[in-house]
């Protein structure tokens, strides 16, 4: 029978352990996960029952119950192998039962792994391995981790021993494959003992344990490759190394940025990176954890296989080990911080009530133009060539100086890519010859040739050419970021560092699932929302968000949350995870603009049977409550504590959007050159991302400028902590570099 794993309760307390949290926290928030409840539902849904958890907490505990999982089932896999081998024992059982990591888990199963390793296997078959074990109950006082062999032939190997360690060159006792003389069998021997060390799992552990804690990451230039790769890396991409060309850091607090920019320079052959262990001698740790015989006659042999098994087996081996782990912790991290920043993106206010003048700025192509009302809908577009070749200025500040005016243009929207800077000081100039009454802004127009192509965009506009679309898109970003924003595929959206060597298929599910969060905890308007943004609401796919779209057509719109259970594919199951996220203004039932969940729609009822108020009146007499009263109210209804306080937030704020609460985007009317920059200028700028070491702040000019971690004025372990995509700040000029178009800020206004 296999071993079992880890009992729930283990499981749970390994979990509230590694997270800080109550056991009973993470037992029932499992349990909800279980049940099929999204994030967002059990985030907003289910706070009594996980003791008011957020969505990063609830995604922990999803992600290391997903690891928990992966780790038992890897368990009965190895238990399958080593019992398909006749060496399973009651303390493999317990040893497999305690081990808690994947790492560990890998080096007790080392021993028992095939052998793939050519010499090895090669030396194996020819019938060596019972030399080989004799050779190292001779020389180790540990046992090996191959423990069977041939028992016919003891008395014969016993007798060889001897001989073999006073002149194994000679002895021909040990090996009766005739087919390899005493020199052959001899290096087999010591390929198969060298194996054994490599696969011994205290050994590997102890010896990545001083790897840890001692060594280096180191890196040089690369030597010169005849490899395509390598020949045809960019000059301009290799400069962004130069800060590795000598660079050495402890393993183990090498930041993840670093790590992933010493990965990339590796992958591009610009960098060669290696681990150093510097006062660290593996051959005497290795003799040590082994426990030698130094008096056996072949102890000098003996040191050129534990030479041959370190610098051969082991610490490659356990390079990649520490390396992978590295990697791995920084491609968590970085997921985090995209995730951060695309959610802060998304979440952008709205400009409401606004019609837009979206510009998709090109030199040799020309400036496609867009024209957008207040609801989105597409009104007039072109094409004007105001730069280089064509050059033809003052036609493109006519033909932009007519559609302001033809269509009361609120704002311009420039996409932030090819000639937006040129661009930009084409409309301060159309402006200021004008005095038409209009500002301009810039705007992210990452994604937006991917949305011009998509099919979504195609059903859109199927009139138009894709390099008319994209604008649309910008003007449409300005107007409402998240409804544009979720056509796009998230990685296209340029919200994170080095995302093009992530792991793409971890790195889309990721953000996909922030997309979702996102878009649940705005709400969606379930009468005017696209197909593309209701397949984010949890609960809903892309089958039954095109279904809604469907019945909605046919039928008309939704009068009640209730109707939604008309629409095909929609069950129990699916209504109660989405109705809280979908809104319905002017609705038959006024709880359906608000993101009470009709589950508690009796709760009011009753509270408006109890106290004769509705709406904001009785959200505001339930606020006015003490404490003690509130409980004792709860309690009464039965419900728990937060949801009640929920009911009065949002009784008091109908169809409330919490992007609005949010700073909005940063307007202009003139513009500034970086000749014209000077430290100690004062600016307002727009952040435009957030990494590692900093942030990029759109100050109007050609390039953003970069307010580094230690110029934000505070003690932050991550500019996340104080700043927001699309906040806007106040920075300080402290360095230009026009040459190479950089500029360094600091932090004056703004943040937190």
């Amino acid at each position: 029978m296999p071993v079992a794993d880890n009992s729930d309760n283990a499981m749970y307390q390994m979990i509230a352990s590694d997270l800080k949290l109550k056991v009973q926290q993470v037992q029932q928030t499992i349990a909800l996960l279980e049940e099929g409840d999204t994030v967002p539902f059990i985030t907003r849904y289910r706070r009594e029952v996980t003791g008011g958890l957020d969505e990063e907490m609830i995604r922990k505990i999803e992600l290391l119950l997903e690891c928990e999982q992966k780790l038992a089932a890897r368990k009965l896999h190895i238990e399958g192998v080593i019992r398909k081998q006749d060496k399973w024992t009651d303390e493999l059982a317990g040893q497999l039962g305690r081990i808690t990591d994947a790492i560990t888990l890998e080096d007790l199963y080392q021993p028992y792994k095939p052998l793939r390793r050519s010499r090895e296997r090669q030396a194996l078959q020819a019938g060596l391995g019972d030399a080989a074990l004799l050779m190292w109950q001779a020389c180790f006082r540990m046992p090996s981790p191959e423990q069977e062999f041939s028992g016919d032939k003891i008395a014969t190997m016993e007798q060889g021993v001897a001989h073999f360690i006073r002149d194994p060159y000679r002895t021909a006792l040990l090996f009766d494959n005739t087919d390899h003389n005493a020199e052959e069998a001899f290096s087999g021997v010591a390929d198969i003992v060298a194996a054994w060390i490599s696969t011994t799992p205290v050994l590997r552990q102890e010896l990545r344990r001083h790897l840890w804690r001692r060594g280096q990451l180191e890196s040089r230039p690369a030597r010169k490759s005849s490899t395509t790769e390598s020949r045809h890396t960019d000059q301009q991409e290799a400069a962004k190394f130069r800060h590795f060309l000598e660079y050495s850091e402890q393993a183990s607090h090498v930041p993840p940025h670093r790590l992933l920019a010493l990965n990339r320079g590796e992958k591009l052959g610009v960098l060669q990176v290696k681990l150093v262990h510097p006062g660290f001698d593996p051959l005497v740790t290795i003799k040590q954890i082994l426990k030698v015989h130094k008096e056996a006659a072949a102890f000098p042999w003996l040191e050129s296989v534990i030479k041959d098994s370190w610098q051969r087996l082991l610490f490659p081996a356990l390079t990649r080990d520490i390396r992978r782990s590295l990697s791995d912790t920084a491609w968590t991290h970085s997921y985090q911080v995209y995730g951060r920043n695309l959610k802060q993106l998304l979440m952008q206010a709205p400009l409401t009530d606004r019609v837009i003048l979206g510009i998709d700025p090109g030199f040799r192509s020309g400036c496609k133009t867009a024209v957008v009302d207040s609801t989105g809908k597409y009104l007039e577009g072109g094409v004007i060539y105001p730069h280089a070749p064509q050059l033809r200025q003052t036609e493109a500040k006519l033909v932009l100086a007519r559609l302001v005016d033809d269509y009361q243009v609120d704002c311009i929207a420039i996409g932030n890519g090819t000639a937006c800077r040129e661009t930009e000081e084409l409309v301060a100039e159309m402006i200021e010859e004008t005095e038409l009454p209009v500002v301009w802004t810039t705007v992210s127009e990452a994604g937006a040739s991917v949305y011009s192509t998509s099919e979504a965009a195609r059903a859109e506009f199927p009139e138009l050419e894709a390099t008319q679309r994209g604008n649309i898109s910008i003007a449409r970003r300005l107007l409402d970021p998240l409804a544009e924003l979720i056509k796009i595929d998230p990685c296209a959206l340029g919200v994170g560092q080095y995302q093009h060597d992530a792991d793409q298929k971890e790195l889309q599910g990721h953000l996909e699932r922030i997309v979702g969060e996102t878009v649940s905890s705005v709400g969606v308007n379930l009468n005017t929302a696209s197909a593309q943004l209701l397949a984010f609401v949890a609960g809903l796919k892309p089958g039954t968000a095109n279904a809604i779209v469907s019945h909605r057509d046919h039928e008309g719109r939704f009068k009640t949350r209730n109707e939604l259970m008309q629409v095909a594919g929609i069950g129990a199951v699916a209504f109660r995870q989405a109705a809280g996220f979908l809104r319905i203004p002017g609705g038959d039932e006024p709880l359906d603009d608000t993101a009470i969940h009709p589950e508690s729609y009796p709760v009011v009822t009753s509270l408006q049977h109890r106290t004769s108020l509705s709406g904001a009146q009785l959200g505001e007499w339930l606020s006015t409550q003490s404490h003690a009263e509130q409980i004792e109210l709860a309690s009464t209804l039965h419900v728990g504590l937060p949801t009640l306080l929920d009911i009065a937030d949002e009784l008091q704020k109908p169809g409330r959007d919490p992007r609005h609460e949010l700073p909005g985007p940063l307007f202009r009317s003139d513009i500034l050159t970086i000749e014209e920059l000077q430290p100690g200028i004062v600016l307002s700028g727009t952040v435009r991302n957030l990494v590692d070491f900093g942030a990029f702040i759109d100050i109007g000019i050609k390039q953003d400028g970069l307010l580094h971690l230690s110029q934000m004025g505070r003690q932050i372990r991550h500019p996340l902590d104080l700043l927001s995509i699309g906040e806007t700040v106040t920075v300080e000029v402290l360095q230009v570099d026009p040459e190479r178009g950089r500029i360094s800020l600091k932090l004056t206004g703004g943040g937190g």
